[in-house]
């Protein structure tokens, strides 16, 4: 049997399979098995028998060499008092090992689990570091109980945050699963019987945005983007322009965020997204529709000479949240966040007959099977090009944009009775009651499309209603 100074983490990594005493430290072993298990024993004679007795003292790296040296101290000192050191040791080691605090237990399972297999650690050590060290951080894991979690998600959700509280509890979790399974937590886990008092709240409802949202999103987004960007104070004057592609694409908005130009070739008509921009580590593309080439040439009038397509700014939250309170006060809806674009692309592919299978490729989702793993190679590039174009001209339709194919639409004239309106909103822009007259436009608007789509009446009756 070798004998070895007391390893630190990197030595033990480099040892071979076999067993090692511990030079200095009587009875203590380090045993290392050709499947890869490393434990820490103790070798002791029984006072009362004589024989030679061995108890593993814990599994490496739950029980690191610290510990390991703490847990032989309290085993040999009742070897010495002439008692089984066993049952002592259970107690001893729940006590002073087996209780770290949740700072401990996180940071070794950022170490070990995270920061191998997410591609976005810093994520959740800031999640962690703003929302959980800080109020329950010092205390032990085994004090944790459900009013503790049930406070931490309550004293999240009074920011008015949809997804935070929902990401914190599946983290929460996972945590203390990996302390389970490392004995890191000796009682059971709470989260097997745990049930969050009311779901709803906790649970992000889906929102798919309407044909008259969509209708009232767009034209506030061409008004806002256009006519008033010299009074866009602090809001980034890409996130308009940003909505758009996201509701025209599907895409998540950190794949837009860390977009850049050489991902799109606007010619060919594919944006390419890296791995290293999706929560997931696998690159994909999708197809880009006209509509949503005209958003991307605007985006390239504003920051054409940048790699990123934003211009080196984040659509972030809180500019997204200043667009969309802006627009909620028009439509008098319940709040909307970015990704509801994501389920309303989604929901307008399934409206326009788009078969399951080519939605999934759109959205970038994988549907698991052993086929699509390992035979299926094709690429269904001209069905989602068909998806997405599918979807441009959806929103086409429903917000008026003019289309040659809509000749009905285009008969009616809309887009000259748009531009009264503008000049009449000009006129007016130094008034006080300016928001109220914009307010008034979307109406009206929204009464044209109404007398298109649903009346059916001709283009003189409606002329004479507008004026």
């Amino acid at each position: 049997m070798k004998q070895i100074h007391l390893p630190n983490h990197n030595q033990i990594s480099a040892l071979n399979a076999g067993e090692y005493s511990i030079t200095g430290h009587t009875g203590l072993k380090l045993r290392i098995r050709q499947g890869g298990t490393i434990s820490w024993r103790y070798i002791y004679r029984d006072s009362m028998t004589e024989k030679i007795k061995a108890m593993t003292l814990g599994r490496y790296p739950s029980i690191d060499e610290v510990d390991a040296v703490q847990l032989w101290a309290v085993a040999r000192k009742e070897v010495q008092l002439g008692k089984d050191p066993r049952g002592e040791f259970k107690k001893e080691k729940t006590k002073n090992v087996e209780a770290p605090t949740i700072n401990d237990v996180f940071e070794k399972w950022m170490t070990l689990e995270i920061e191998r297999k997410r591609v976005h650690p810093q994520q959740v050590r800031e999640m962690f570091n703003r929302d959980v060290i800080p109020i329950i951080g010092d205390r032990k894991i085994e004090s944790i109980e459900s009013d503790d979690i049930d406070a931490l998600l309550d004293r999240i959700r009074l920011r008015k945050v949809t997804r935070i509280p929902v990401y914190i509890y599946n983290l929460l979790q996972q945590m203390f699963r990996f302390a389970k399974s490392r004995k890191l937590l000796i009682r059971e886990n709470i989260f097997h019987d745990y049930k969050r008092p009311d779901d709803d709240n906790y649970e992000r409802d889906v929102k798919v945005l309407d044909d008259g949202d969509i209708r009232v999103l767009w034209y506030e987004f061409d008004n806002w983007t256009f006519r008033d960007r010299e009074k866009a104070n602090s809001i980034n004057k890409f996130t308009p322009i940003a909505l758009r592609i996201l509701l025209l694409t599907g895409l998540h908005v950190q794949e837009i965020n860390k977009a850049k130009w050489s991902d799109i070739d606007l010619e060919e008509g594919i944006w390419h997204i890296p791995s290293i921009n999706r929560k997931v580590r696998v690159e994909y593309s999708i197809c880009i529709s006209d509509l949503c080439k005209e958003q991307l040439l605007l985006l390239k009038e504003l920051h054409g000479d940048h790699e990123s397509i934003l211009g080196g700014g984040y659509a972030d939250s809180s500019g997204f949240r200043k667009v969309t309170d802006r627009i909620l006060n028009r439509t008098k809806n319940n709040r909307w966040t970015p990704k509801d674009t994501r389920s309303t692309f989604a929901t307008i592919c399934a409206k326009m007959k788009v078969t399951h299978e080519i939605r999934q490729k759109c959205l970038g989702h994988s549907n698991g099977s052993v086929e699509s793993r390992h035979y299926q190679k094709y690429d269904f590039i001209d069905e989602r090009q068909d998806a997405f174009q599918r979807v441009a001209n959806y929103i086409k339709r429903v917000c008026v944009i003019d289309d040659p194919s809509q000749s009905e639409i285009q008969s009616l004239d809309i887009r000259a009775k748009i531009e009264k309106i503008e000049k009449f909103i000009e006129r007016h822009h130094y008034d006080h009651e300016y928001q109220d007259v914009k307010y008034l436009y979307g109406q009206i608007l929204e009464s044209v499309i109404k007398e298109v789509n649903d009346l059916n009446h001709d283009s003189n009756d409606v002329s004479v209603r507008l004026n």
